[in-house]
């Protein structure tokens, strides 16, 4: 038995040398896809500037910004009016539209068009499109925070009336004082209504501000705004897939992360789409919501 054991510990011990030892750096050689447009192309039904952005796409192991595509034409038609977009000189890469000449409207369909753009500098410059419809807005009755002590932070909660017979997709975003918190893809939380289609929504938990030990990430007075944004199918199932390509992968060895599929043609990569949105708001107030 004795003899046992002594045998086990070198076996263990041997295999723990092995596996401290194993400092070989290997080189992987990844091949790269040809260079494509990135589209990123959101019509809103809010009164702001509506904005298009162009860019090519970069390996993924890169450290550089993408490149962003200049002197592009770019346009938007609802099947009567053809907007054109003018790109920013402060901001290349951004094609924008000023409130006083285009404010998308629900349940109209509308086409993205991207003309001379040579992306691969080949001399070719093919016609880049895409189709979206803007759905109708859906209303929240109120919002409100709720303090979790236990992960530290302000969950906010939504009460709203989903509409009955359809389906119907929701994106949540959260302003502080009109200053948008959630700017990133994953602070972007989608959902469906699988579980609550046609019901009441009485106070569900759609988003998170980090409250931290020291409670002040928030002040008393802040406006605190959330964004209920009704969105297309396609783009919910786009987000949905985005959100699994960046979340920590499990297992550790998993598949590598491959390009997104997007909805504009010619094997561009993005995704236009229109979302409809409804905002509403709370004053926060340290006494009551800190408890």
């Amino acid at each position: 038995m004795h003899k046992f054991k002594r045998v086990w510990k070198h076996l263990v011990y041997t295999c723990f040398l092995m596996a401290v030892g194993c400092t070989e750096i290997i080189q992987l050689e990844l091949s790269t896809d040809p260079v494509r447009l990135v589209v990123d192309a959101v019509l809103t039904n809010e009164s702001e500037y509506q904005i298009v952005r162009l860019s090519k796409s970069v390996p993924y192991f890169s450290d550089q910004p993408a490149p962003p595509v200049r002197f592009a034409k770019v346009a938007v038609s609802d099947g009567e009016y053809r907007y054109l977009f003018t790109e920013s000189i402060e901001n290349p890469g951004y094609y924008y539209i000023s409130p006083k000449e285009f404010v998308p409207q629900p349940g109209v369909t509308y086409t993205l068009t991207i003309d001379e753009v040579d992306i691969g500098n080949e001399g070719v410059e093919p016609t880049y499109s895409a189709v979206t419809t803007m759905p109708y807005p859906v209303e929240a009755d109120s919002v409100d925070l709720r303090l979790n002590d236990t992960w530290e932070i302000w969950q906010v909660l939504v009460w709203f009336q989903d509409p009955p017979d359809e389906d119907n997709y929701y994106l949540f975003k959260v302003r502080r004082n009109d200053q948008l918190m959630t700017y990133r893809p994953k602070d972007l939380r989608v959902t469906d209504d699988v579980f609550f289609n046609g019901s009441y929504v009485n106070g569900i938990w759609v988003q998170s501000i980090n409250a931290g030990n020291n409670r002040r990430q928030l002040n008393d007075d802040d406006i605190i705004t959330l964004d209920l944004c009704s969105i297309t199918e396609d783009f919910y199932r786009f987000m949905d897939a985005l959100h699994k390509e960046i979340r920590p992968a499990s297992p550790f060895f998993s598949g590598p992360p491959a390009n997104l599929p997007g909805n504009v043609s010619n094997g561009a990569l993005g995704f236009f789409t229109a979302i409809a949105t409804h905002q509403v708001s709370v004053v926060f107030d340290s006494s009551r919501h800190n408890q």
